[in-house]
């Protein structure tokens, strides 16, 4: 079967997770995903950090084996180790119905995963062919959890996600819009150290959603299945594990993780909720109905936030919302709190399971950091984004690769970007300025949306500081 490739999302990345726990080989872990070689589109996109972070942190887990493949052909994907581990996290470039990785610019390497049959091919914009291995008929039943990190995985009712787990996989995460998972990897850090020790897969997402609040990945992660499951408990010793780093099985391309976090970053990562975040005590049986959702409903919610907070301002903040899950009527709503039009990392995550309001917390900024707030003056941010626009805008926006531009005119008179400088292939873009409390820096920020060959979409994203 042969079958035209439609992409509709940027960067994809799904998770195959990989690290040698012990010599009992009870559960296995696989984590997949590669730099992009010359000659394909969006050479240079490299996931392989991502994925070797998975992979170790899987491995922490007692009885698993963990491994990693950023060398994957073909016939390694569609091996049995899709379907047979219990872990498989992969990362990639795609849209709803598949996720690609390639090595190298051969037909054997250009290759991933879809929702059809073995063996089906498409054509890219340069002609060359790219061969799939199939979630249709596969025995998927040992999965514990396969997480697919790339645009649109989770969108619609028939996409990567849903099909594992009408395959017979536990349970299945993804994402229901364009997301930036290399820009934003902490947020798969913390999802992966929570995993890899013990957590629930609804607890993972929650502690990466309260530490990293308005990033794509907490805006559009979406969950199949029964996550209230873990996948396993930690290990006694995760330092026998990452010590045996030698072994690789050098005829499949799959190597034993390196330990990729020292004993403070594990720390910070796997660190529950509580210990850097305030939960806020809330009214018992407080109800929302996340899957209708109406932002005129959120009186009660505001009047438990205004319990702690008695400064709160709803004019203030910036209100999203995300269904997670929909037959579990799990979701958040998410207030980002913004400097007049500097949008900031402090904000209200509310999560809801069973349209019942479960924990309100203050997350994005830490506890020990809450004091800093007071401290930032809005007139001394403006006056430096004022300097910023005037002084080193245009060279700085000059100097990066990071966005595609036609043309060195990038600034209009207002010094906004000048949407003809940009590439013919851009068909969205937004600029803004950050600030973050934990680290009290103020940042730009330019994403920047480009469909490739009518059908392809990506993201790049510019991020500097203002000093």
């Amino acid at each position: 079967m042969k079958k035209k490739k439609i992409f509709y999302n940027f960067a994809i990345t799904l998770i195959a997770t990989g690290t040698l726990i012990s010599h009992c080989q009870a559960s296995t872990a696989y984590s997949v995903g590669s730099k992009w070689p010359q000659g394909v589109t969006k050479a240079g996109s490299d996931f392989t950090q991502n994925v070797l972070i998975a992979a170790d942190t899987y491995g922490w887990l007692a009885n698993y084996s963990s491994y990693y493949n950023n060398q994957a052909d073909y016939n390694y994907i569609k091996s049995t180790r899709l379907g047979n581990s219990q872990i498989y996290f992969i990362n990639g470039h795609g849209g709803p119905d598949h996720v690609e990785t390639v090595y190298k610019n051969t037909n054997n390497y250009r290759t991933g995963i879809s929702i059809y049959n073995n063996g089906v091919t498409s054509t890219d914009e340069y002609n060359q062919t790219w061969t799939f291995a199939g979630l249709n008929g596969r025995d998927m039943k040992n999965t514990k959890l396969i997480t697919f990190v790339n645009c649109n995985s989770g969108r619609g009712d028939n996409n990567l996600m849903t099909k594992a787990v009408a395959q017979g996989a536990k349970a299945s995460v993804g994402f229901r819009n364009e997301i930036f998972s290399r820009q934003e990897s902490e947020w798969l850090k913390r999802y992966n150290s929570l995993l890899g020790n013990g957590w629930s897969i609804d607890y993972s997402i929650k502690a990466a959603n309260t530490a990293y609040l308005g990033t794509s990945l907490q805006n559009f992660v979406v969950t199949a299945g029964d996550t209230s499951i873990s996948l396993g408990t930690l290990k006694k010793s995760i330092r026998q594990t990452t010590e045996q780093t030698s072994l690789t099985d050098f005829a499949n391309k799959e190597s034993v993780p390196p330990s990729t976090m020292s004993e403070k970053e594990r720390e910070k990562f796997s660190a529950p909720i509580e210990k850097n975040y305030v939960v806020l005590d809330i009214d018992k049986e407080l109800e929302f109905d996340i899957i209708n959702f109406n932002e005129n409903n959120l009186e009660k919610i505001i009047s438990n936030i205004k319990n702690y907070d008695n400064e709160f301002n709803i004019k203030n903040y910036k209100i999203s919302h995300n269904v997670i899950n929909t037959e579990k009527k799990y979701g958040t709503i998410t207030f980002i709190y913004y400097i007049g039009a500097i949008e900031t990392n402090k904000g209200y995550l509310v999560n809801i399971e069973d349209n019942k309001v479960e924990s309100i917390t203050l997350g994005g900024i830490k506890k020990q950091n809450i004091k800093n707030i007071e401290k930032v003056k809005a007139e001394a941010l403006s006056k430096k984004i004022s300097e910023f626009e005037s002084n080193k805008k245009e060279k700085a926006l000059l100097n990066t690769n990071e966005i595609n531009l036609k043309s060195s005119k990038v600034l209009n008179k207002n010094n906004t970007i000048n949407k003809l400088s940009l590439s013919d292939n851009t068909i969205a873009y937004t600029e803004r300025y950050y600030y973050d409390f934990n680290e009290s820096k103020l940042y730009y920020i330019l994403d920047q949306s480009e469909k490739i060959d009518n059908t392809y979409i990506d993201g790049n994203r510019f991020k500097t500081e203002i000093e």
